[in-house]
């Protein structure tokens, strides 16, 4: 294996959870422009990966690139004071 593709598949599981992309519930990876299984590489280095299942990367990164609110909203008022002084 070219070392390229040992330190890739070692960043992508470092947590014991594949990050890199998923194709039907399968590890993958993208050798010659063909989508190939992960798992084999893996395998090979003596990785093993946590339990997972395709919902995984939706549960953990759950609320990520969801917009915020920020500055003033509907309950904070606009900034202009309401008392007189």
């Amino acid at each position: 294996m070219k070392p390229t593709l040992i330190k890739y598949l070692r960043e992508h599981s470092a947590t014991g959870t594949w990050t890199g992309s998923i194709k039907d519930g399968v590890p993958v990876i993208r050798i010659s422009g063909e989508l190939t299984s992960a798992e084999p590489y893996l395998a090979q280095l003596g990785i093993k990966l946590a339990q997972t299942n395709k919902y995984t990367e939706r549960t953990e990164h759950a609320g990520m690139g969801q917009p915020q609110s920020r500055g003033d909203t509907q309950d904070a008022g606009n900034g202009i004071s309401q008392s007189q002084e």
